[in-house]
């Protein structure tokens, strides 16, 4: 139930970034929703989207200290070659 619980907010949160981000509306609060996912529980394997997705939004605002943080822990979690080099650019 508990993993379920994780999942489910998690879900919400992204469907709500994606329809500000389709309609091109706040991206500080796109960046805010895409950070919260991250700290979700969910498994190693989705974190690591989750992380990369949150990590390009934040670039893309030029907040590179939070682009930062997100690389750093995406790259803790050992990901695909791909994923790896992007996060270390």
């Amino acid at each position: 139930v508990g993993i379920c619980r994780e999942y489910l907010l998690g879900v919400r949160m992204e469907m709500l970034r994606r329809e500000l981000a389709a309609a091109q509306k706040e991206p500080a609060r796109q960046l805010e929703l895409a950070a919260y996912f991250t700290h979700c529980g969910v498994q190693a394997g989705h974190l690591q989207l989750v992380l990369m997705v949150a990590m390009v939004n934040a670039f893309k605002l030029k907040n590179f200290g939070t682009a930062n943080s997100f690389a750093r822990r995406l790259l803790e979690l050992g990901p695909k070659p791909e994923m790896a080099t992007q996060a270390k650019k």
